[in-house]
């Protein structure tokens, strides 16, 4: 892959996750408001086995 086609692949990426970001910080709304750090304490821990296809 030529390098000015990798340039290119990266900056539409780079555009679409900007997009997105602006998108869901226009719908934020009044979240930004809330206690930090957060008023409840909980965690969730996940993982996942990488060998697992969840296509299948």
């Amino acid at each position: 892959m030529s390098n000015t086609l990798i340039q290119q692949e990266t900056s539409k990426v780079h555009q679409e996750v900007l997009g997105a970001n602006e998108k869901y910080a226009s719908e934020f709304g009044k979240k930004g408001e809330l206690a930090l750090p957060p008023a409840r304490s909980f965690t969730i821990l996940t993982c996942m086995d990488a060998r697992l296809d969840p296509a299948k």
